[in-house]
């Protein structure tokens, strides 16, 4: 079998790091700078990419919560707040 390393978190002092947080966020950078170049090609206005992609992230961070919420449903029942 071959040997893999698997990190969680790094600890850099004080400040703990989550590299598939940050991978994660990287990827959402940079898929934004990919749509906005092929915008400008196709003449759609910053603006609206900008628009779309922070809609597209509140989105996510919503949906991300209702999925974890409905995943735990007892719990989320027992403990409401």
């Amino acid at each position: 079998m071959i040997p893999y390393f698997s990190y969680n978190q790094i600890q850099l002092g004080p400040v703990t790091f989550y590299p598939w947080g940050f991978f994660v966020g990287l990827a959402f950078i940079l898929a934004y700078f990919l749509v906005l170049k092929q915008a400008k090609e196709k003449n759609i206005g910053e603006k609206k990419i900008f628009w779309l992609a922070i809609w597209i992230f509140v989105g996510a961070i919503i949906g991300s919560r209702l999925g974890y919420i409905l995943q735990f449903t007892d719990f989320y029942f027992k403990n409401p707040l």
